[in-house]
């Protein structure tokens, strides 16, 4: 059985640290979001229908297994229950455009979730939290159970960052990246949020009404 939704957002939103992702660094050039030129099958891609219009995602299993794995496998055994986008991130950089997510997956407890997956971070994998990366959030490494975001902008904050004593900087888990409809992405996170629904620390990040996603694997 699935945690609730509502308790979700309450972790997530201590997870993803707004100031965080202001004081966001460049990590160093040895990592990177796309996997090196490949000689064997085009990786899977996953199509997201929604009312502003259809995004494609490409899925790197090769390099990160788990967390590919996992999506991949709730896409194609439809266990997702009513997904939906639900919720956007906005920030806004001194003298840039709005940057940030939107997150979306399942809206409420199923029996039909898979047990959740060991964490496989940005320093694993080498695929990070750069415009238009998708990736799953957490509770603590190890409780990933399918929720997945969209970035918008580049959030480095979000990758794994130097350990510190009592904090997690283990980050999260891309794996893989929109390679089209980028513009719906934004198109959503543009969507006003409620000024009332969610949780205080959640206030004006979640969309009343959520918006509906068909997923389908191609």
């Amino acid at each position: 059985m699935t945690t609730p939704r509502r308790s979700l957002l309450a972790v997530l939103a201590g997870l993803i640290a707004l100031p965080r992702l202001a004081r966001a660094q460049t990590p160093p050039p040895d990592q990177i979001l796309l996997p090196p030129p490949r000689t064997g099958p085009p990786p899977p891609r996953v199509k997201m229908t929604t009312d502003k219009g259809v995004i494609v995602v490409e899925v790197y299993p090769d390099r990160a297994p788990l967390t590919a794995g996992l999506f991949l496998r709730m896409v194609r055994e439809n266990r997702y229950i009513k997904p939906a986008f639900y919720r956007c991130v906005k920030l806004m950089p001194p003298g840039g455009a709005p940057i940030g997510m939107v997150q979306g997956g399942e809206t409420a407890p199923t029996d039909k979730a898979l047990p959740p997956i060991a964490h496989e971070s940005t320093n694993q994998t080498g695929l990070l939290h750069r415009n238009g990366a998708i990736s799953m959030p957490r509770f603590e490494r190890g409780t990933a159970r399918g929720e997945f975001f969209i970035c918008v902008g580049d959030l480095t904050s979000l990758d794994e960052q130097r350990p510190q004593e009592g904090v997690d900087t283990f980050g999260f888990a891309v794996f893989g990246k929109v390679v089209e409809g980028m513009d719906v992405v934004r198109a959503i996170h543009e969507i006003p949020p409620s000024l009332t629904v969610g949780q205080e620390s959640m206030r004006g990040e979640i969309l009343d009404p959520p918006l509906p996603i068909v997923l389908e694997a191609l």
